[in-house]
């Protein structure tokens, strides 16, 4: 088991905006802008620039609210199991790289009955302009190592699957499900089912080039609640090279929390606490702000803009009815890991893999 204890900043850096108050932060959440703004990326002017700071200074370390992270192999709530979930961060471009994934990683997900994670990227022939994420057809048997694509899904809710335009959106997204993977995340499929037991919602904040495919926070996604069965929110959200949320993060966490079972996020790079809260009853509930990312193919640790990337939080958990009111579903055991997505000596192939820690977290 891993103790939340051990992990402290590293150090304090700068470039973070922490926001408001909790009770000054008002929802709905949206990164959808007026075009005549100006941006960098999906955000406004100054978020942007403060996101190149981070890249060149190192990621946030400032953790303006305390939270912590969840000790890994303890049992949050007494429930009769149903399923077991496994859950990735960011799959992210390989520039023609080999993917390897290490058996640590492999052994981590062998109990899972469903895995979840998030697609950044489409593949396409088109070429990269900028940040671009695109991948190549060898993501497919790449991602069959960790789990069998039977039983994984893949959100494609997020930034960069409108890189290369509906088209190649869509035809992407085909080539996954001719390989046996599902796919939602998109306006026409904002959810899915994993399991009889289990329904996922996938919606993002951002994205980098408009988009009518992509399903957005803003649009109510707790409107897809199924009644009786485990919901859990699946988000694209809040700030990239962060190592804790902000409190308008922590603010929407919680009111997210009074909607769903459990939620898991992504997009900030660098992993942030996979937490424990307790928000409108005695059930724990998941709240992992983000999970970084599971592979990163230029994620070179002596090249200064881009050796943040490598790092990344993979989980499992039990999904079942409470013992005690059958009528609640709630988390059991919870089991989670950091991932180092490592380069090979000679640079042309990378290996994720569980590790005890990162540079960020001691």
């Amino acid at each position: 088991a891993i103790s939340h204890q051990r992990f402290k900043p590293a150090k304090r850096s700068i470039f973070n905006t922490s926001g408001a108050s909790m009770s000054e932060f008002k929802l709905p959440i949206s990164g959808r802008e007026p075009a005549q703004r100006i941006q960098i990326g999906p955000y406004p002017l100054l978020e942007g620039l403060g996101l190149v700071m981070r890249n060149l200074f190192g990621p946030s370390v400032d953790n303006p609210v305390g939270i912590t992270f969840a000790a890994s192999g303890q049992v949050c709530n007494t429930i009769e199991p149903v399923l077991t979930l496994g859950v990735g961060g960011d799959v992210m471009m390989m520039f023609g790289r080999d993917w390897q994934i290490d058996s640590s990683l492999r052994d981590f997900f062998a109990p899972c009955d469903r895995v979840l994670l998030n697609m950044e990227g489409v593949i396409t022939d088109q070429p990269k302009r900028g940040p671009d994420q695109k991948h190549d057809a060898r993501i497919i048997p790449a991602l069959a190592q960790l789990s069998d694509p039977s039983k994984t899904w893949l959100s494609l809710a997020n930034n960069h699957s409108a890189d290369f335009g509906h088209a190649d959106c869509l035809s992407s997204m085909r080539q996954f499900e001719q390989a046996g993977y599902r796919c939602f995340g998109l306006q026409d499929s904002p959810y899915a089912d994993l399991h009889p037991a289990l329904r996922v919602v996938a919606a993002t904040q951002w994205s980098n080039r408009p988009s009518q495919d992509l399903y957005w926070l803003d649009q109510t996604p707790e409107q897809h609640r199924r009644t009786d069965c485990f919901n859990l929110l699946f988000p694209h959200w809040s700030y990239e090279m962060e190592c804790y949320p902000r409190v308008s993060a922590v603010a929407q966490m919680q009111q997210w929390l009074t909607q769903f079972d459990a939620v898991v996020g992504h997009h900030s790079h660098t992993p942030q606490p996979i937490a424990l809260h307790t928000v409108q009853d005695a059930r724990q509930q998941l709240a992992a702000y983000s999970l970084g990312d599971l592979c990163f193919g230029l994620g070179f640790k002596n090249w200064p803009a881009l050796k943040h990337y490598p790092y990344g939080i993979v989980a499992r958990v039990e999904i079942g009815r409470l013992t005690a009111d059958p009528s609640r579903w709630a988390i059991g055991r919870l089991d989670w890991s950091f991932v180092d997505c490592a380069a090979s000596a000679d640079k042309r192939s990378f290996t994720s893999k569980l590790v005890a820690g990162i540079p960020y977290f001691r």
